[in-house]
């Protein structure tokens, strides 16, 4: 799967499931490694970011660093995968105060 395949796929189940989504169509006016997608859910007041990779995308230094800080200022930020998908689409689909409780969602 290509990093924009991917990319289709997330943002189709964040808008299946009510999300918002920031992304900025060329990088090249971005700030240097800011991440490709900030999904926010009004309702739920979450909000997660995300950087997409393929599946041997290399994770730049200045990526690095805005998933680092934006982390430890308590974002979900975090680099996502093809191998990542089932968790993305889980985490579209449910508010995080479901999780590990199924049968309360």
């Amino acid at each position: 799967m290509t990093e924009a395949e991917l990319q289709g796929t997330v943002l189709d189940a964040a808008r299946l499931f009510g999300w918002i989504v920031q992304h900025n169509a060329d990088s090249r006016r971005a700030h240097p490694g800011w991440p490709d997608l900030v999904l926010g859910h009004s309702e739920r007041r979450e909000v997660v970011i995300w950087e997409l990779k393929s599946a041997k995308g290399r994770v730049s230094k200045a990526q690095e660093t805005w998933l680092e800080l934006l982390s430890g200022a308590g974002y979900e930020a975090r680099v996502i995968r093809p191998d990542d998908l089932e968790y993305a689409i889980d985490r579209l689909q449910h508010p995080r105060s479901c999780w590990g409780k199924p049968d309360v969602c």
